[in-house]
């Protein structure tokens, strides 16, 4: 297979750096570039050089970067009293957050609570969360999103034909 450069970059804008980094949408973790320009995310690219990717990038790895300038993307924690969501300090909002999730332990048990976690983390982490829920908090109740990312690829390949798909 020759490799190709999948990219995407906003329209009219010249890229003034590339920085190499890795994919972090599925658990296949493509190589990928991060375009900036004016301190902002403006595209990315597949890197020909990753033995993963090979250059190529899937349809969410390829539009990532979007999020990135979206006016309603959060740039710092938010904590919400009644109806309204206000702005608090990072210490604040684990604060906060670490006590709900002792509230929730306290009153219902381990069963109250979960851990969803990434699926771009390394053996050594998959194995230290999982010893934090099962041993530490004593929940079953862990997951990666491994399995909600790569259910659309998967449920997306199998509405193809049998005569289109791909065998090695």
């Amino acid at each position: 297979m020759q490799p190709r450069a999948f990219s995407q970059i906003e329209q009219g804008v010249d890229v003034e750096r590339w920085t190499a980094s890795t994919c972090g949408i599925c658990s296949v973790g493509c190589g990928l570039e991060i375009g900036t320009a004016n301190g902002r995310i403006v595209g990315v690219r597949g890197r020909i050089d990753d033995p993963v990717g090979r250059g190529r990038l899937g349809p969410k790895g390829l539009n990532q970067w979007y999020a990135n300038g979206h006016s309603a993307r959060a740039l710092h924690p938010l904590i919400r009293s009644g109806d309204r969501l206000l702005r608090a300090s990072w210490d604040d909002a684990m604060e906060l957050v670490t006590a709900k999730f002792n509230e929730a332990l306290a009153l219902e048990g381990p069963d109250a609570v979960a851990i969803y976690n990434s699926g771009q983390l390394l053996l050594e982490e998959y194995y230290a969360i999982d010893k934090i829920a099962r041993a530490g908090l004593a929940t079953p109740n862990i997951d990666a999103n491994t399995r909600l990312c790569t259910a659309t690829t998967a449920s997306s390949l199998m509405t193809l034909p049998r005569s289109s798909r791909v065998h090695p």
